[in-house]
């Protein structure tokens, strides 16, 4: 994961060395996230390379590495409940190392050789901004919300 401020040419730097990979070994994918980007589009572009390989398992053509460039990761519209629908639908990749199908009777998939770098633009002061407003009490209670909730799976 690479964070910085904007304009601090993280993605050209990125995409300079994932050029300068060898296209017989790996191949690449840039995924640009926005505002709009849902959980069903970022499921869409991330399945479009794949192919079936064995049973339920996809993974790039031939035998190559496939590498997503996730960029401006912090894009996405936060939701009601405080979640953002495409980091959900990562997480659940990088910790089951699966993503449920695409249509809603073909189940869980696995994806093998798949590689997700990240950038990301000014992290911190989103992290604070979305964290100020869980420590805001709802529906008049009196707790504050967990706020280390986003960060939970890296306490392995």
């Amino acid at each position: 994961m690479l964070v910085g401020f904007g304009r601090t040419g993280k993605s050209v730097l990125v995409g300079d060395k994932l050029s300068s990979l060898d296209p017989e070994r790996y191949a690449t994918k840039n995924v640009p996230f926005n505002y709009y980007t849902t959980s069903a589009m970022l499921q869409a572009v991330l399945e479009k390379p794949l192919e079936k390989k064995a049973g339920r398992n996809y993974g790039p053509p031939g035998s190559r590495r496939l590498v997503y460039f996730i960029d401006d990761m912090n894009m996405p519209e936060v939701d009601t409940y405080g979640t953002v629908q495409p980091h959900t639908l990562i997480r659940q990749h990088m910790d089951y190392n699966h993503c449920s199908g695409s249509n809603s009777n073909s189940g869980p998939h696995s994806t093998v050789s798949v590689c997700l770098p990240v950038c990301l633009s000014a992290f911190l002061s989103v992290w604070r901004q979305r964290r100020r407003r869980r420590q805001t009490p709802r529906h008049g209670g009196k707790g504050i919300v967990d706020t280390d909730a986003p960060l939970r799976h890296r306490a392995e």
